[in-house]
């Protein structure tokens, strides 16, 4: 329980530094499920990531197989990112830029880097601090990092 109380307040404190900027930049690229989320829900959008970590995380975390599935879903988030930048490059280099979009998806793939890593340890070694620590690694990507608006402005 002390996993969740802390994660959430960690992801909420992630999707509130949002507001600090009106434009994405790299150390704040809004995620564009957040940015939409934002247009449509106004402040509800800092609840949504939280929200699927409490119930993801609650779900799966008693399970003997806890470390697969944190395991699994980061390398599937890992590799839908990946998709996301390969379709979203000319719009991003276009109206973000070259820098900021060349480090947005170096960033990503140093955070994913390291996700995978401690999922994949924590997988092997079958610790579940590390399991809940990879977890929570990749819902602050989600909440920070990860599919970064790379449109144009409106």
């Amino acid at each position: 329980m002390k996993w969740i109380l802390s994660g959430t307040l960690i992801l909420l404190a992630i999707s509130y530094s949002m507001l600090s900027t009106n434009v994405p930049e790299p150390w704040n690229p809004m995620p564009i499920y957040l940015v939409i989320l934002g247009w449509v829900t106004g402040y509800f959008y800092m609840y949504v990531v939280p929200a699927i970590y409490i119930i993801w995380t609650s779900l799966v975390s008693n399970h003997n197989r806890f470390a697969d599935f944190v395991f699994a879903a980061v390398l599937l988030v890992a590799i839908l990112d990946i998709l996301y930048f390969l379709s979203s490059w000319q719009s991003g280099l276009q109206y973000q830029g070259k820098q900021h979009t060349i480090l947005t998806s170096r960033l990503n793939v140093v955070c994913f880097g390291a996700a995978l890593f401690l999922a994949l340890k924590a997988k092997l070694i079958k610790s579940k601090p590390l399991t809940y620590s990879a977890n929570l690694v990749m819902f602050c990507i989600l909440s920070w990092q990860a599919f970064p608006y790379l449109g144009e402005m409106p």
